[in-house]
């Protein structure tokens, strides 16, 4: 992608009625580019959104009266809208003509990957409003779904530990439920547990995932999911969205859980893909890890705040929500 820029501000206010930033993850490149500096140019927008449209044509305008003749023949384009260039950036490449910029910025990131659970969908949102009305008045709803929670993904990580045959997420899921039940003194009959266990597949997006995830594929970029969760599993939530899915990466297809390399290494095998190519947006502090452990770069929405175990293993980015997302894709 080439972008062009002027320091020229005269005809700011026919140009533009904004002014305009390039955002770098974490920073906003005001050293070259001012207040009132100019998007101009060629512009090959697939892989951006909120990016004016030039129609193909070529505007590049000096301090001359050919250049302000020709601006005044020209129709008054559109107001323009943050320009967020993809970085981090493999290359880059920055030449001064006359009174313009031109930056040439190449992509580095070919393919998007989420986790499910946590990263883009809200399961204490999805899950308290099914356990609530059966264990309201004789246990603490969110503390029994936590403890159910908890010990699932345990059971993950005993799994990966003991060499021993896979156990599917959905057995998983149900095995902790049952666990959770013999904790809090409950018992259910089999046709609720099977609805609570199913609730697995019917989860609710955060209120953002839609949004941000047509706006990623806007820009040009693959989406996936990378997760524990079975494949039927994972096909059954990627329904959910408006926005298709392009692959779908489930633990079952290796036979380990998170944060095993493994897992991580799934979208590299089938896509031909170098670690650097692949940015994985984790739900937790145990896949933030893991995706560091195997080389991949990361992202993590940490909504609560919590930190991972080693800070060596920090992810590249950390943001509130999945919004953070456009400032650095």
């Amino acid at each position: 992608m080439t972008v062009y820029f002027t320091r020229w501000t005269g005809w700011v206010k026919y140009l533009s009625y904004k002014s305009h930033d390039i955002h770098y993850p974490g920073k906003t490149c005001d050293h070259t580019l001012q207040y009132n500096d100019l998007l101009i140019g060629d512009i090959v927008s697939e892989s951006l959104s909120n990016v004016f449209d030039f129609e193909g044509a070529t505007v590049i305008f000096d301090k001359n009266d050919s250049d302000r003749e020709r601006a005044q023949q020209e129709e008054e384009p559109k107001a323009m809208h943050s320009l967020y260039v993809p970085l981090p950036m493999r290359s880059s490449h920055v030449q001064k003509f006359r009174n313009t910029w031109r930056f040439t910025v190449a992509r580095q990131f070919e393919l998007v990957t989420f986790d499910v659970y946590s990263a883009l969908f809200d399961i204490e949102a999805s899950l308290i409003p099914v356990l609530h009305p059966v264990l309201q008045g004789k246990v603490d709803t969110l503390a029994f779904f936590r403890t159910w929670r908890s010990k699932q993904l345990e059971y993950t990580l005993i799994n990966n530990s003991l060499n021993d045959e896979y156990v599917t997420f959905r057995t998983i899921t149900r095995r902790t439920l049952d666990y959770t039940l013999g904790r809090f003194d409950q018992s259910l009959q089999e046709s609720v547990k099977e609805e609570w266990v199913d609730t697995w597949d019917h989860l609710i997006p955060w209120p953002e995932a839609d949004d941000i995830l047509a706006a990623i594929k806007d820009r040009g970029y693959a989406i996936g999911l990378l997760s524990n969760g079975d494949t039927a599993m994972l096909k059954a939530l990627a329904n959910i969205f408006n926005t298709k899915i392009d692959h779908i990466f489930s633990c079952e297809q290796t036979g380990h859980y998170k944060p095993h390399a493994s897992i991580y290494e799934l979208p590299l095998k089938a896509l031909g893909l170098t670690p650097n190519q692949l940015l994985h947006l984790a739900s937790g502090p145990t896949d933030a890890f893991g995706a560091k452990a195997a080389g991949i770069p990361c992202a993590w929405a940490n909504r609560r705040g919590e930190l991972v175990l080693d800070p060596k293993y920090n992810p590249d980015w950390e943001f509130p929500d999945l919004k953070g997302l456009l400032e650095i894709l």
